[in-house]
């Protein structure tokens, strides 16, 4: 997926020269990790105003792109952005010199702010905290993203099967796109005549079947992988990947743990049958 440097710098914050308000004062804070690939790149906000807390992110999970702008947030998760801010002294430190550091070509940036009501601000370009700001904007987008939403409302679905014999590969998917509903297929019949469709319209009646498989088959109720990457290695074969997606950017990501794979396969078959013929 991508190579999230997470990992914080070490507290070394000096005194802030700045006056700046006390930690349960603040009312937004963000981080930003930028880096030569785009696909590392990140940011997180929770904000409070008007006693409403939002959330706002920007990264990329699987090669995909995930963004949020100012979704409702549970007021608990400010109270503990706060707490943390309190215990590890964010209101006292300051930003680093890098006068004595070498310039690297494709070193990452890192950055926080903060604000609070009466206009201050206070700007680092690390992370201090020990890695517990960032775990808690992970938890945020979690509980905002990766979680599935109804059968009915379910915008797309991809299908993948990977193994070492490319007879036995596949690849599905169906998706809507401004009131169309598209169809991409690849893969091999039992003749291995290779099958390759690339977008091709279908009726709205095969959407809704999907939909009902997977109501049926429980997908929705299985637990879906972290947007988080653990591991930058490949699952090794065979493995398949069954990604659902809703038009609020909610996703579902599975992969051998989800229930009904010989269904759907057998579904997405039979329908790049009636398309191609």
């Amino acid at each position: 997926m991508l190579a999230f440097a997470l990992c914080s710098f070490p507290d070394r914050g000096e005194t802030a020269s700045a006056s700046v308000d006390a930690p349960e004062d603040m009312i937004s804070l963000s981080i930003s990790y930028s880096h030569m690939s785009r696909f590392s790149a990140q940011s997180f906000t929770l904000e409070e105003k008007g006693g409403e807390v939002s959330f706002s992110c920007n990264f990329f999970s699987n090669m995909e792109e995930i963004k949020l702008e100012k979704v409702p947030a549970a007021s608990g998760y400010m109270q503990r952005l706060r707490e943390i801010a309190k215990r590890h002294n964010f209101a006292g430190m300051k930003e680093r010199s890098n006068e004595d550091e070498s310039f690297i070509r494709d070193a990452p940036m890192y950055g926080m702010t903060m604000y609070w009501p009466d206009r201050k601000s206070l700007r680092l370009n690390y992370w201090p905290g020990g890695g517990e700001v960032e775990a808690l904007f992970w938890e945020i987008a979690e509980a905002n993203i990766n979680k599935p939403g109804a059968a009915e409302d379910i915008s797309a679905l991809y299908y993948d099967y990977a193994h070492a014999n490319d007879h036995e590969k596949f690849n599905f998917s169906l998706r809507g796109d401004k009131g169309s509903f598209l169809f991409s297929a690849r893969y091999f019949t039992e003749d291995r005549e290779k099958i390759v469709l690339n977008e091709e319209p279908v009726n709205i009646e095969y959407v809704l079947k999907m939909r009902e498989l997977v109501k049926e088959l429980g997908i929705l109720d299985v637990k879906g992988n972290p947007l988080r990457e653990t591991s930058k290695s490949a699952p090794p074969y065979p493995y398949a990947r069954l990604n659902l997606y809703w038009p609020d950017m909610r996703i579902l990501r599975l992969d051998e743990s989800a229930p009904g794979g010989k269904e759907l396969e057998k579904f997405f078959r039979g329908l790049a049958e009636k398309v191609s013929y």
